[in-house]
């Protein structure tokens, strides 16, 4: 499910952390024989948001008002903030055994 959020996207402050550049991080894969990849298709569901930001994701049903308590779809920083907690999970295998690639399909 996604929710218009346009304009909150307007009024928030986009964090400044940089996504991973693929064409560098390929050049650490030559020669790996073994990869794993974890889906995160749920992944943004996974960020919790602060109580303050909770009333910002408020969306009307039929059946009522309801809030997130973790990051929307829709809302624009979602792709720095996934990036960062991915960072941060696995920051002693990072550049070592860690790199965090975004394939889009």
């Amino acid at each position: 499910m996604v929710v218009d959020y346009r304009k909150v996207n307007k009024k928030i402050c986009f964090d400044s952390y940089p996504l991973p550049k693929i064409e560098q991080d390929f050049l650490h894969v030559l020669g790996v024989t073994v990869f794993l990849v974890l889906d995160l298709n749920s992944a943004y569901y996974q960020i919790p948001l602060t109580p303050q930001s909770h009333r910002l994701t408020a969306f009307c049903t039929l059946f009522g008002l309801y809030e997130f308590s973790k990051l929307p779809v829709g809302i624009g920083i979602g792709c720095q903030g996934l990036s960062c907690v991915v960072d941060k999970l696995f920051s002693v295998l990072k550049g070592e055994y860690d790199f965090n690639f975004w394939m889009i399909w």
